[in-house]
C-alpha cells in the first residue's frame, strides 16, 4: 500500500483553514488565492540511482493508499503518457473533510524525468466541495500560485521517498507492471519521433514472455482453440490513441462468457506472442499480441 505524504498538505492547510473560524466556503477560496505568486514554478527531484519515473509514477497512480486524517480520498488518473521522451501528465484528486462539508482538491500536473532526475510541475489547481458521492455541488475555486508550487515540492518530496525507499524487489514489480502494461506500449508507439526510435524503445522493453495487463474493447467471444483454454476474447487495446493493439486474450474464467461485443473488459496474463508493424507501416510498435491468463 502506498502511504500519502507531503502530497496533502495544501489540502489539509485548507482544511485547517476552515476548522480554525466558522468560515464559508466563499471566505475559504480567499485564503487559497491570498497564497497566490506571480508565476508557478516546477520543483525538482532526484532519483535513486538506476531508477526511472516511469515505475515510481505509476505506484503513485495505482497502489492502494492509505489515507490519514482529514484526507477521505485519492485519486490519479494519467492523462498523457511518453515513455520515449519520459513525459507524463495526469490529474490528482484529493478529497478532504472541510468543516462539516467535503472538498477536492484538484491538479493538473506534469512530471519529466532529467539528466539529474526529474521535474514536478502543477498546470492548475482548483478546490470545490462535493457530495458523499464526490459530485461537484460548490463553485469550482482556483487556488493560487503559492498553493501550486507548494503542491509540486510535496509529490517531488514523495517520488523522491518512494525512489529511495522501495525494495528492489517491489521497484521491478512496479516497473513490469508500468514498461508491460498495454497503455505503455501503445503509448510508445504514438509518442515516438520516427520508426528508429520506437524500435530503440521497444527493444529496451520487449513485451513478448511478460505479464501484461490493460483494457480491451471486446470485438468477440469465442472458443478457444488454444490447449487448455476455454474462451477466446479479442479485442482492441487503447481504442483511443493513434496506434492500436489487436489482443487475443485466452482464457477459462467464466465471467467472460457474459460478455458482450462492444463492451471494454480488464484483462491480464502473460504475452506469448507479439507482432509488431510491418515495414511499410510509418510508424513502428506493437500490432498485435496473444495473451493467455
Amino acid at each position: 500500500m502506498k502511504k500519502l505524504f507531503g502530497a496533502l498538505i495544501v489540502a489539509l492547510v485548507a482544511a485547517c483553514a476552515v476548522n480554525a473560524a466558522p468560515l464559508g466556503f466563499g471566505e475559504l477560496s480567499k485564503n487559497l488565492n491570498a497564497l497566490s505568486t506571480t508565476k508557478a514554478e516546477a520543483a525538482a527531484g532526484t532519483l535513486a540511482d538506476g531508477r526511472e519515473l516511469l515505475p515510481i509514477l505509476w505506484k503513485y497512480a495505482y497502489d492502494e493508499p492509505t489515507l490519514e486524517g482529514k484526507v477521505k480520498g485519492f485519486s490519479v488518473k494519467l492523462t498523457s503518457i511518453n515513455p520515449v521522451t519520459n513525459e507524463y501528465e495526469f490529474v490528482q484528486d484529493v478529497i478532504f473533510k472541510s468543516g462539516i462539508a467535503l472538498a477536492d482538491q484538484r491538479a493538473k500536473v506534469r512530471v519529466t524525468q532529467t539528466e539529474s532526475g526529474f521535474s514536478v510541475e502543477t498546470l492548475g489547481m482548483t478546490s470545490f466541495t462535493v457530495n458523499g458521492k464526490g459530485e461537484r455541488i460548490g463553485e469550482v475555486i482556483e487556488i493560487g500560485k503559492k498553493g501550486q508550487n507548494q503542491n509540486s515540492k510535496n509529490i517531488a518530496g514523495d517520488f523522491e521517498k518512494f525512489a529511495k525507499e522501495l525494495s528492489a524487489d517491489d521497484y521491478q514489480k512496479w516497473s513490469d507492471a508500468a514498461y508491460n502494461s498495454l497503455t505503455v506500449q501503445t503509448a510508445a508507439a504514438d509518442s515516438a519521433t520516427n520508426k528508429l526510435k520506437a524500435k530503440k524503445w521497444f527493444s529496451t522493453y520487449p513485451l513478448e514472455g511478460k505479464k501484461t495487463s490493460g483494457k480491451i474493447f471486446v470485438t468477440s467471444v469465442d472458443e478457444s482453440k488454444r490447449e487448455g483454454y476455454a474462451y477466446k476474447v479479442s479485442g482492441v487495446a487503447n481504442v483511443t490513441q493513434k496506434h492500436d493493439i489487436h489482443v487475443e486474450f485466452h482464457t477459462n474464467d467464466d465471467k467472460y462468457i457474459d460478455v458482450k461485443a462492444t463492451e471494454s473488459v480488464n484483462i491480464s496474463g502473460t504475452a506469448v506472442t507479439v507482432s509488431y508493424t510491418p515495414d511499410y507501416e510509418s510508424y513502428y510498435g506493437v500490432s498485435s499480441v496473444v495473451i493467455e491468463e
